[in-house]
């Protein structure tokens, strides 16, 4: 089982923010806009570009121990997928005997011009002892490629002196998984019959059903280094593991141990 490479994000804007002081706490207003690169994994090239342009807003409500948060992003993808092979595949006219039906495909494949809509609310609260986050996100879209999904998690921790040790519970859930049907190989062939299955992990292998929990520690060794370990226990549903390549199991476990530095 691998897990899917992190995705590599640049984002290029403005953001323009006005606070207003409201006795012990303080309300932030900020709208930002810009232009965004992802490098995210792809069936087809590995890693692949994703340009989209972005905008949004956010609310903020503070004091020294809590910040409540709402948020909304819109978010337009302006690149092509590099779907050009399996589109030669689709159109080839010699492939409709052994493989029919094919057209019916194209209007699932391109991605570009494609929107979705991120809204998200939560809170930290650190307290120097005590501190807890959570966040509840909903990401919406109008394509197949981008699951609609609901996103949350809870954290809670407590320092003792200069170790911290904490909880972690996360949920995400897609919803309207619409499968796209492929067409059935009207003759066998080891060639069609590996664009079959690639045009159908990429067209429906988008879904989320994941649940963990996590228990970990921080230890800050120095002021500028702080040593780092958890535990994560992870159950993954059966409408799609977007995270994961090849998983062999549903229900596994998994270390890590990192260390931060600041200079």
């Amino acid at each position: 089982m691998n897990f899917m490479p992190v995705s590599i994000y640049h984002f290029d804007g403005m953001d323009v923010a006005k606070k207003f002081p409201l006795n012990d706490w303080y309300l932030t207003f900020k709208a930002f806009g810009g232009y965004m690169h992802n490098e995210i994994s792809s069936y087809l090239s590995g890693l692949t570009r994703q340009n989209s342009v972005v905008g949004g807003e956010n609310v903020r409500y503070e004091n020294n121990d809590w910040l409540w948060f709402l948020g909304y992003a819109y978010v337009q993808i302006v690149s092509k997928l590099p779907t050009q092979s399996l589109k030669r595949c689709i159109t080839n006219s010699a492939l409709s005997i052994s493989w029919a039906n094919l057209p019916q495909l194209l209007p699932e494949l391109p991605i570009k011009s494609s929107q979705f809509h991120y809204n998200d609310l939560g809170f930290i609260y650190d307290d120097g002892v005590w501190l807890s986050q959570s966040e509840l996100a909903y990401v919406s879209s109008n394509t197949s490629w981008i699951q609609s999904k609901i996103h949350a998690y809870f954290s809670l921790g407590r320092r003792f002196s200069n170790l911290t040790l904490y909880s972690l519970f996360g949920i995400v859930r897609s919803f309207d998984h619409n499968t796209v049907k492929v067409p059935a190989l009207s003759v066998p062939s080891p060639v069609l019959l590996s664009y079959q299955q690639l045009s159908n992990q990429i067209l429906n292998d988008h879904g989320f059903n994941e649940q963990s929990i996590s228990i970990g520690t921080r230890w800050d060794v120095h002021e500028n280094i702080a040593l780092k370990t958890r535990w994560t226990h992870y159950w993954l549903g059966n409408i799609g593991m977007q995270q994961w390549q090849s998983p062999q199991t549903t229900i596994f476990n998994m270390m890590s141990v990192g260390m931060d530095f600041i200079f």
